[in-house]
């Protein structure tokens, strides 16, 4: 396989190539079309706006138009920066003070919600086709920030408190060759369709579809409607899906509906990679049962390591519980014992990764980036163990992380937000197992004595709702009279308490 060396090379490399690469509802682009649209929005971002070695956002949903605005700010030389657009106000706001974004690219459909929405009057916006509705002052990056950034194609948010988040910086190299690395694994060609199901600003969209597909000429599709069994079937039928990625919840709620599919209707796809959340192996083997000429793949992966580390090629018989499989091509690890020593087969410790994939660090938290990366390695805060096969089994995470939907939650980001109302005494925010979503957040709370009314839950609802996406709000308050402590202070997470105190009211989100 050809190496590249910067993320422009993917598509520079397909300037001739007619053949489909996005499709979005019933709009198609090929790649040559597709080259065409970067460079001509990166000549507007370079020549009207000046923009070169900066942070650019995308405040877009995948998209046709999605992928013109991500090439165009590579092509640029700029580096790229993708928006939730269902951030609130305050997610926003607070995302553009930490990170000096100099522009946002956006669309028709979406230029009114940012400009008026979120105020923005100090930073360009310019519109994926080249026409710029505001234009502000370069920012003059200090020397710390200028070396940050250098090399850096793609910045992501992660793990980090409300007001103080943490943004995982990768570079060409990282972002190269985890996708070359997926490559190898899965056999992606370029008869491969890929649909995008999952948010773009999260890495496993950004790698191990989108950029994959790019880099071996493959097609890869969009979709406005919400993702459902009817939409999901839509697709595949019409247009001869061969892969997507999901969470395991979504896969069971999926493709358990056999009664809407035609007796045709998945014979295309080839592969499902699933992860992000403990799978049930007995819904997974039912699955397996029901489609046997369908791969299912286990994946294992962080941000931190440009989204992916291992694979486990579920077998049809004898499966391994909790077992992710073995380390992509490129990618090494191993488990580290409580003393910081190599264990052996079979004994429990810390996930340590490397490869180039690792990222170059947490932007402009050299403290926090000291803590997991270590001579080169990433100590990924997961337990688990090899077994004398080298496969690899996650038994825990010292991370809080919740994920729910396959959206990466934090839940000290919502606990500074309860904390923040006046009634609140003290928060712990938790991960409670859920058929549906994988997992839901749920709050529990040390409150002043009369707060504990209906009144209350539904005004730190709105307060939530308020500060937070949707899916982040708690779906159930629990209140109880204290948190058991470290003799420092410090409240012990996933302690048991009494739920007698439960009050819950439906999310949607």
């Amino acid at each position: 396989m050809d190496s590249f060396a910067q993320l422009s090379d993917l598509i520079n490399q397909h300037k001739t190539n007619s053949n489909s690469a996005i499709i979005f509802d019933d709009k198609e682009i090929s790649f040559n079309d597709l080259y065409a649209s970067a460079y001509a929005l990166a000549r507007e971002i370079k020549n009207s706006l000046g923009l070169e070695h900066q942070i650019i956002g995308i405040f877009i949903p995948g998209s046709i138009d999605y992928c013109i605005s991500y090439l165009a700010i590579t092509l640029s030389g700029n580096i790229i920066f993708p928006f939730s657009i269902n951030q609130k106000k305050d997610e926003f706001r607070r995302t553009i003070s930490y990170l000096p974004i100099t522009c946002i690219i956006t669309n028709q459909r979406y230029v009114d919600t940012l400009r008026k929405k979120h105020e923005l009057s100090n930073l360009s916006i310019i519109d994926v086709s080249g026409y710029v509705y505001q234009s502000a002052s370069l920012i003059n990056f200090t020397s710390e920030i200028v070396s940050a950034l250098e090399n850096v194609a793609l910045i992501l948010q992660t793990s980090g408190s409300y007001y103080a988040p943490k943004s995982v910086m990768l570079t060409h190299k990282n972002l190269i060759s985890c996708a070359s690395s997926i490559i190898n694994s899965l056999g992606i060609n370029a008869s491969d369709k890929s649909l995008i199901v999952l948010p773009m600003q999260y890495g496993s969209a950004n790698t191990s579809q989108f950029l994959t597909h790019l880099y071996v000429g493959g097609c890869i599709f969009f979709s406005s409607r919400i993702f459902s069994p009817q939409s999901l079937f839509f697709n595949l039928n019409k247009y001869g899906i061969t892969n997507f990625t999901c969470v395991p919840t979504v896969a069971y709620h999926l493709l358990n509906q056999k009664q809407l599919l035609n007796d045709n209707s998945l014979d295309s796809l080839r592969y499902i990679c699933y992860g992000g959340a403990p799978s049930n192996q007995e819904s997974i083997g039912q699955l397996i049962s029901n489609y046997p000429h369908i791969q299912f793949i286990h994946m294992y992966g962080q941000t931190e390591a440009s989204t992916r580390v291992s694979h486990y090629f579920e077998p049809l018989k004898k499966r391994k519980a909790g077992c992710v499989g073995k380390p992509i091509p490129g990618v090494h690890l191993r488990i580290v014992d409580g003393n910081g020593n190599t264990a052996g087969a079979f004994q429990r410790g810390e996930i340590v990764v490397t490869g180039e994939n690792v990222m170059k660090g947490y932007f402009l938290r050299p403290e926090e980036t000291r803590m997991i990366l270590k001579d080169s390695e990433l100590y990924t805060g997961d337990i688990g163990y090899l077994d004398s096969s080298g496969n690899l089994f996650i038994t825990g995470r010292k991370k809080n992380i919740i994920i729910k939907g396959g959206e990466n939650i934090y839940p000290e980001e919502i606990e500074d937000v309860l904390l923040s109302h006046q009634d609140i005494l003290e928060a712990q925010v938790v991960g409670e197992e859920d058929d549906l979503w994988g997992e839901i957040p749920i709050a529990y709370l040390v409150v002043k004595t009369e707060s504990e009314t209906e009144c209350f839950i539904r005004e730190i609802q709105t307060f939530c709702m308020q500060r937070l996406s949707n899916h982040k709000v708690p779906q159930a308050l629990i209140f109880v009279n204290e948190f058991q402590k470290t003799n420092n202070g410090k409240i012990i997470r996933g302690a048991q308490y009494d739920n007698a105190g439960k009050r819950t009211y439906k999310n949607n989100y």
